[in-house]
């Protein structure tokens, strides 16, 4: 990411279903150990059926994988923690995304819960699809877990090294300052346009915060979550901030707003 050290865990999903099993987690416990001690960020590619139900039996429940929960929430506010679910991440690889700071699923492929179909099947006698279960658009529009439904792959881990270049690699470091930062062309009549000229009438907040950030340029966090709150990561003379803005348009509805007034 930008040539900054980072620490990967990647679950691969041709290898016994890309499921946790003993050896696997003392070799991701050990990543995780490294990234909190060194001060790296960490991300996970998810793309895993969850614990190895085999190991249930064994002395080792659920591949011993308890110290995971206890190293995130140590992780937690220290290095940035990044979930990425490229694939199907259930039961345990599900409460990864839950305790990490971004959480990227691709469109399509991704699935996020703690069952599958069939054991709703089993349990409720519905029949539900893995998209209807717990799919990007379930997670990014209805329940928030999620925080940015991306198209493939790669637009995947694009997003994860914007996201990244907001922040320094740990809580002991300045946040990275880019150099040259500047509002786009245009910016005093962008808002202009976008401000209308009776205080009843909404508008679109994005056009305004575009015109103040440099280069027009909005990372948005939970687009289609809540979209009456703008949640977003910018930056303001190559410095990064967080932007927490109210949508005046989705809120029409609530307004008294004559279209012939503006």
């Amino acid at each position: 990411v930008e040539g900054r050290e980072v620490f990967v865990i990647a679950y691969d999903f041709s290898v016994l279903a890309g499921s946790i099993g003993l050896t696997g987690e003392k070799k991701a416990a050990r990543v995780r150990q490294l990234a909190n001690r060194f001060g790296k960020p960490i991300v996970w590619l998810v793309d895993s059926a969850g614990a190895r139900i085999q190991e249930i039996a064994s002395t080792h429940a659920f591949a011993d994988s308890g110290s995971l929960f206890y190293e995130q929430v140590q992780m937690s506010g220290r290095i940035p923690m990044v979930a990425a679910m490229m694939g199907p991440g259930a039961a345990g690889t599900a409460y990864i995304p839950a305790l990490s700071d971004f959480v990227p699923m691709v469109q399509g492929t991704s699935f996020m819960a703690l069952g599958g179909p069939p054991l709703v099947k089993a349990v409720v006698g519905e029949d539900v699809t893995e998209e209807q279960l717990g799919g990007s658009s379930v997670h990014t529009k209805i329940s928030g877990v999620a925080d940015l439904e991306v198209s493939d792959d790669e637009a995947c881990l694009d997003a994860i090294r914007t996201y990244l270049s907001f922040f320094p690699s740990s809580c002991q470091e300045a946040p990275p300052i880019r150099a040259g930062g500047a509002p786009m062309e245009g910016a005093d009549q962008a808002i202009l346009d976008a401000l209308p000229s009776n205080p009843r009438m909404a508008y679109d907040m994005k056009v305004v915060l575009r015109a103040v950030v440099d280069e027009g340029d909005l990372f948005e966090i939970k687009p289609q979550f809540a979209r009456n709150l703008i949640t977003s990561l910018a930056r303001i003379g190559g410095r990064p901030v967080g932007i927490l803005a109210s949508q005046p348009s989705v809120l029409a509805g609530a307004i008294d707003i004559d279209a012939s007034d503006k």
